[in-house]
């Protein structure tokens, strides 16, 4: 699941607004806590200077043309913001093929995009990056 690029209809907008809209899945489903995701666009406009992989100040991570099988055009993974999806609603999404996994990233460029994750950490609510990179025992 985490690592997985999937399309959401009627994603839930930070301004109430809803829409369809990609999105990469950040963590597993683990007991009550929320799936977190991060949205993506094609639309270049405000990311012109954004080179492959992470661009912290942009606070977006790229991923050019045919990288995956699936991403036709650049793809731009907008860290700005982590969007929690309830467990339930998440289910239900899928079930009733409203979230649809569309590709996946391999370990490595996940690995890479969380790396790049973790450079924003003041950025990141803290129970959000806890919850992305719990604390090792």
């Amino acid at each position: 699941m985490k690592g997985d690029i999937v399309h959401i209809e009627d994603f839930k907008f930070s301004d109430g607004a809803t829409g369809d809209k990609y999105a990469v899945i950040l963590t597993d489903q683990h007991g009550t806590d929320p799936i977190l995701v991060v949205k993506t666009t094609s639309k270049s406009k405000r990311y012109a200077s954004a080179v492959r992989g992470c661009n912290e100040p942009l606070r977006v991570f790229l991923l050019p043309a045919n990288t995956r099988p699936g991403l036709l055009v650049d793809t731009y993974i907008q860290l700005d913001e982590i969007f929690p999806l309830e467990v339930e609603d998440f289910e239900e999404g899928k079930q009733k093929k409203k979230i649809n996994k569309k590709d996946f990233l391999p370990d490595q460029l996940f690995n890479e995009l969380k790396n790049c994750l973790k450079r924003m950490k003041d950025d990141i609510p803290q129970v959000f990056f806890n919850q992305l990179f719990p604390a090792k025992k």
